[in-house]
């Protein structure tokens, strides 16, 4: 009995083996709280299967992951491809690294966001620079981050917000997933989502470092559109690690969303009217969308990103024209990140608060990371601090449900003289 039961362990030793020389990987676990519709049975390969075709679109090669430099005899930030070898060398596993996300580009298809502070309030003397301009990645770079760009720009070049977020979550929309090429031409160059191929590219820029990487933080910043993008680009993140195609310790801790568009949504005489995509599948789980709504389908992405101890923080100004789709799923929202009102009222040549307010939220939130934690003066007593890029993520937990308003320091871009109160 004894000799027959150390010859079965002795196959099962050997199956195993067999398996893993094979590509099984057994699941690893993971709180699953979201909407079943988001989960799927299975997953590609996202490192291996998905990407764009360069060799017949060459231009794509300016999508995707990119690691930072400062090239100081150029004075300019310098992008090399997070899933090349050159790309990896840049980055520092000691030190935490954020990874930006743009919004809609309606010229996209000929340039790239650059992240660069707006000209009308920039003074690069004010930050301590000697630049021309002021890069935002390099602020960061100077307060000792990694420094990511995720661009997706061919799929940001479009006339109107719903037909981006098709190609955000599914291959079902009215223009499929095509990437629009410099002289106004499209094409269709990948059978996968955007969402889907920042999930593929974090994961091959991730796998090209160290075990160490993740000991220190690594965030997402996303503005406007880019908040859809990185909302299910995370999300397929945390589902790919669970079948171990990267590992938890290399997933992003923190997630901002800068003005984060939350699709359109209006409630007309009782009922709900969505005016972003509907009746179609969310792509990787061939499943539709919760409630037949965008704006939920997110919010159940977040609440999976929360439930895997992902920290989230949501930043708008009471202009911006996105509050009404974010309007019907707020009280939700705030049940996972603290909500926060900036109002960039920044004094400079031609800035128009309702114009510009709305780049001006990433603007204020990026360059809150050279100064300290905003005061939260609620009670005046008490020593408090407010959500902004520089406040400590363990701190920002602390935060979540509470609605903030920047109440000083408005009409300047530096966070030195803010401070919020609690609404």
């Amino acid at each position: 009995m004894k000799k027959a039961l150390i010859t079965l362990l002795a196959v099962i030793t050997v199956f195993a083996g067999l398996l893993s020389m094979y590509g099984y990987k057994e699941n690893v676990p993971k709180k699953r709280v979201a909407h079943k519709n988001l989960y799927a049975s299975q997953y590609v390969d996202y490192a291996k299967e998905v990407d764009w075709d360069y060799e017949l679109y060459p231009d794509h090669a300016e999508m995707g992951l990119f690691w930072t430099y400062w090239d100081e005899e150029k004075q300019k930030v310098v992008q090399v491809a997070a899933d090349s070898p050159e790309g990896a060398q840049l980055i520092d596993p000691d030190k935490p690294t954020i990874i930006n996300v743009h919004g809609m580009l309606g010229d996209g298809h000929r340039s790239q966001e650059k992240y660069n502070l707006n000209t009308k309030v920039a003074n690069p003397e004010e930050f301590g620079l000697d630049t021309q301009n002021v890069p935002m990645n390099y602020v960061w770079m100077l307060e000792g981050w990694n420094v990511g760009n995720f661009h997706y720009n061919r799929y940001a070049s479009e006339m109107f917000p719903w037909t981006i977020e098709y190609k955000i979550w599914t291959d079902g929309g009215p223009t499929g997933l095509r990437s629009q090429h410099a002289d106004d031409s499209y094409s269709i160059a990948t059978q996968y989502t955007v969402a889907e191929h920042f999930a593929a590219e974090y994961i091959r820029a991730m796998n090209l470092l160290p075990d160490s990487m993740g000991k220190k933080e690594i965030r997402v910043a996303a503005h406007s559109m880019g908040g859809e993008v990185a909302a299910a680009g995370i999300f397929l993140l945390t589902e790919l690690a669970a079948v171990r195609q990267i590992s938890f310790d290399k997933l992003p801790k923190r997630y901002t969303l800068l003005d984060t568009y939350f699709s359109t949504s209006v409630v007309k005489d009782d009922k709900l009217i969505a005016l972003g995509p509907q009746d179609t599948n969310i792509r990787w789980s061939n499943k539709p969308l919760v409630k037949n709504n965008l704006g939920f389908t997110i919010i159940e992405c977040l609440k999976d990103l929360r439930a895997n101890g992902i920290a989230m923080e949501y930043y708008t100004f009471d202009a911006s024209t996105l509050l009404v789709g974010v309007s019907i799923i707020k009280d939700e929202l705030k049940k996972l990140m603290p909500f926060v009102t900036v109002n960039p009222r920044f004094q400079g040549n031609g800035y128009v608060y309702i114009s510009d307010g709305h780049n001006g939220v990433r603007e204020w939130y990026l360059m809150s990371i050279m100064a300290a934690p905003v005061k939260d003066i609620t009670y005046p007593e008490k020593t408090l601090y407010a959500p902004c890029a520089s406040l400590p993520t363990e701190m920002l937990w602390e935060l979540t449900n509470i609605e903030y308003k920047l109440v000083e320091g408005s009409t300047t871009v530096n966070a030195w003289d803010d401070a919020m109160i609690r609404i």
